[in-house]
C-alpha cells in the first residue's frame, strides 16, 4: 500500500469532461450592510462545500454519496453555476468556466443540464410537455425550424417510455415517474455533454424508482453520456456507478472504482455508510458500525478532522494507556461538552422538582450519571456491548472527568473543555487530514493512512467469509 501524506488526487490522467479545484461555497447568514457595521451583531458562515476536488470522466457515471446535509446537491448546482463558488475553479473540457457569464455561460448550460430530485418542482406547471422540451431548443439554437424541434420533442419522449400523444398536456395530467421522464427528456432536449442527476429517484414510489434508474443507464450507455450521479442510497450506486466520490461536512473523505470501494471501503465514514446496506442473506455476517450523534452544524464544524467527533477509529492521545473504547467514551463527553450539551444550571432545576436541597454534588454525580457513566460499548456497536451491560472508567481518567464538570458548575464550559483538552487531545481534533493515496485510483482522507501519525491502518469492512452482496433495487433485466 503506497501511503504519501501530500495532497493527491486520483483520477484518469486523461482530460476529464468537468473537473473542479479547491472548490468551495459559502453562505452567510444574518449577514447585511447594518449588520456589518454593528460590533455585537455576528455574521455566521455556513461552509457547505469546502475545498473539493473532482473531476468526471467522458462517458462514466461518477457517485456523489453522504449524509443528508454533507454538500453534495449544493456542490451539483455550483458546478453547474447555478449558484456561484465562493473560491475555486471550474473546468469544461480545458476552459474555465468560472468566471462566464452571458453568452459564455449560456453555451456551457447547453453543454450541462440537471435532472432534479422532485418532479412535482422541477416542472412549470404553466408549460405544456411541448414547450418544456421545445423551449430549450430555440434558446440553445437546436434544430433548424420550429417543426424540426416538435419532431425532436416527440422522439425524446418515445425514447423516455412515453408518447407523442403527450405532447399537448400539462404536468399535473402524469404520476410523480411520468413527470421524472419528461424532465429526463428535457434535460436531453438539448444535447448535452454532463448531466448531473440529483437523488432522482427519492421522490418517486418504490414501485418506479427500478424503472427510472434503468432509464437512466440506458440512455447513459446508448448515448454515452457523462454523469454525476447524486444520492444517499449506496446500493443504487453500486448498481450503476463506474466511481465513487463520498462526502462528509462539505470535504471529500473517500473516492475510488465502485467495485474496489464497496468491497474494501477504508474511511471510517464509508465503512460505517456500508454497514448500513441490509444483506439479502442471512447466513452473511458483517459487522454494524453506530455513528455517535448527528452531523455537526457546518456553521462551526469540528476542528481537525470533521468526522472525528463520531469516528468509531479516532485515534488516542499519546499520552492514553487505556482501551480504545474507554477513549471513545471521553470523546464522546469531550464533544458534548464542547456543544454545549452538559447543562449544569438545567440539571440544578431538574433535580430541585425531584428533592428538597440540591448541591453542587448532586449536579456533578447526576452530569456525571447522563454524560459518561451511563454510556456502554453497545452504543458503539461493539460485540463487547453486547455482554456487558455498563463499565467503569480507570479511576484516574474518572477523577480528571468529575474535575472538569467541576469547572463547569462553578465556572465555565469553555474552562471545562480547556481543562479536558490539556489532559487528552488527538491529532485527529488537531490536524486537518491529507488526502492520502492508498491503491491505484484510490485515496482516503484519514490519520489512519497518513505513517507521519500515530495508529495504523485498521481493517476494511466486509462480509465474515464471503464477498459482500448487492441489496440494490432488483432492476428489470435490461435488453
Amino acid at each position: 500500500m503506497t501511503q504519501t501524506n501530500q495532497q493527491v488526487t486520483t483520477e484518469e490522467s486523461f482530460a476529464p469532461v468537468v473537473r473542479t479545484e479547491s472548490l468551495t461555497k459559502h453562505f452567510t447568514e444574518n449577514d447585511s450592510w447594518l449588520n456589518r457595521i454593528r460590533p455585537n451583531r455576528e455574521v455566521r458562515t455556513i461552509r457547505a462545500v469546502d475545498g473539493v476536488d473532482l473531476s468526471v470522466q467522458s462517458g462514466e457515471i461518477l457517485g456523489l454519496v453522504g449524509e443528508s446535509g454533507c454538500g453534495k446537491s449544493t456542490l451539483a448546482r455550483t458546478i453547474l453555476r447555478l449558484i456561484e463558488p465562493t473560491d475555486g475553479k471550474i473546468y469544461f473540457g480545458d476552459e474555465e468556466v468560472t468566471s462566464y457569464s452571458g453568452s459564455e455561460l449560456l453555451e456551457f448550460r447547453s453543454k450541462a443540464q440537471m435532472i432534479y430530485q422532485d418532479p412535482f418542482e422541477s416542472l412549470n406547471p404553466r408549460y405544456t410537455v411541448r414547450k418544456t422540451l421545445v423551449e430549450p431548443m430555440e434558446i440553445h439554437g437546436i434544430g433548424d425550424n420550429k417543426q424540426e424541434r416538435i419532431q425532436r420533442a416527440g422522439d425524446l419522449l418515445e425514447e423516455v417510455g412515453l408518447s407523442k400523444e403527450h405532447l399537448d398536456r400539462y404536468p399535473h395530467e402524469f404520476s410523480g415517474g411520468q413527470r421524472q421522464r419528461i424532465a429526463i427528456a428535457r434535460a436531453m432536449s438539448v444535447e448535452p455533454e454532463l448531466i448531473v442527476a440529483d437523488e432522482p429517484t427519492s421522490a418517486l414510489d418504490v414501485s418506479v424508482q427500478a424503472q427510472i434508474l434503468n432509464l437512466i443507464f440506458d440512455l447513459q450507455q446508448k448515448r454515452d453520456l457523462t454523469m454525476l450521479f447524486i444520492t444517499h442510497d449506496l446500493a443504487v450506486v453500486r448498481q450503476i456507478c463506474d466511481r465513487v466520490i463520498v462526502m462528509y461536512l462539505g470535504q471529500v473523505v473517500e473516492r475510488g472504482p465502485t467495485s474496489e470501494l464497496f468491497q474494501h471501503a477504508e474511511h471510517p465514514y464509508t465503512q460505517s455508510l456500508l454497514s448500513s446496506i441490509p444483506l439479502p442473506d442471512p447466513n452473511l455476517q458483517r459487522e454494524s458500525i453506530r455513528l455517535e450523534g448527528d452531523v455537526p452544524s457546518p456553521i462551526n464544524p469540528p476542528s481537525g478532522c470533521n468526522f472525528h467527533p463520531r469516528c468509531p477509529k479516532v485515534i488516542p492521545p499519546e499520552n492514553w494507556a487505556h482501551s480504545h473504547e474507554e477513549w471513545r467514551r471521553v470523546l464522546r463527553y469531550k464533544t458534548r461538552l464542547k456543544n454545549g450539551d452538559v447543562q449544569p444550571e438545567a440539571m440544578r432545576r431538574e433535580l430541585e422538582t425531584r428533592q428538597n436541597s440540591v448541591t453542587d454534588d448532586d449536579i456533578l454525580d447526576a452530569l456525571y450519571e447522563e454524560h459518561v457513566g451511563e454510556w456502554t460499548p453497545s452504543h458503539l456497536g461493539s460485540q463487547e456491548g453486547k455482554k456487558n451491560s455498563t463499565q467503569e472508567l480507570p479511576p484516574s481518567v474518572e477523577e480528571e472527568i468529575r474535575r472538569s464538570l467541576n469547572v463547569a458548575i462553578t465556572d465555565s464550559n469553555t474552562k471545562a473543555v480547556k481543562l479536558v483538552d490539556e489532559l487528552w487531545n488527538t491529532v485527529c481534533a488537531t490536524d486537518i487530514p491529507d488526502e492520502i493515496v492508498t491503491a491505484d485510483m484510490r485515496s482516503a482522507s484519514c490519520h489512519l493512512y497518513d505513517e507521519t501519525m500515530p495508529g495504523q491502518p485498521d481493517r476494511a469492512i466486509g462480509v465474515v467469509g464471503s464477498k459482500a452482496k448487492s441489496s440494490a433495487p432488483n432492476l428489470e433485466e435490461r435488453k
